[in-house]
């Protein structure tokens, strides 16, 4: 189970598996063991790890129809496009898609 996660991620099995340990700790999975292999143990994601997501996405929503509503389709559409070269330009591209990038500090 690790070792998937590991390279989706693009980490080392021992981060994938602090991040793991952390997601349950939190209780966002949860780790079962495979009914068809005992010595596997599967991660699915709990009540709580479904909200997040669902919330998260509801927010995007949000902010994206927001966005759309003060500045309207084409302006918000140009500035979705000047934000992904922004990111292609300063080696950020890589991080988002894969996942791995570090919000701001305050």
């Amino acid at each position: 189970m690790i070792t998937p996660l590991a390279d989706l991620l693009e980490v080392t099995q021992q981060a994938a598996s602090k991040h793991l340990v952390e997601l349950e700790r939190l209780d966002y999975v949860v780790r079962e063991p495979d009914p068809a292999d005992s010595r596997v143990r599967r991660a699915r994601l709990t009540d709580r790890g479904r909200r997040l997501i669902e919330d998260s996405r509801r927010v995007r929503r949000q902010w994206d129809d927001r966005l759309t509503g003060l500045a309207g389709a084409d302006a918000a559409d140009a500035a979705r496009r000047v934000l992904v070269h922004l990111l292609d330009a300063t080696g950020g591209t890589g991080s988002v898609t894969a996942r791995r990038a570090v919000p701001p500090s305050e």
